[in-house]
């Protein structure tokens, strides 16, 4: 499928039309059309740096109590 997300999509549309993001399904039919896509573009030595300092932040934050 173009979207394997789609379950996530349908629920987040349908929030979008409860909380009157969203006036409409045809609304949301037009606005389907204007999805981003992101795509990673982190070289993996960042990626990887980066998420050391995450872990750690958060492994210092679990021993402080």
């Amino acid at each position: 499928p173009a979207n394997v997300e789609s379950t996530a999509l349908g629920a987040c549309l349908l929030a979008g039309l409860g909380c009157g993001y969203f006036g409409s399904t045809e609304e949301i039919k037009k606005a389907e059309n204007d999805i981003t896509v992101f795509s990673p573009s982190m070289d993996v030595e960042t990626r990887k740096r980066l998420i050391s300092g995450w872990n750690e932040a958060v492994g210092r934050a679990l021993t402080k109590t």
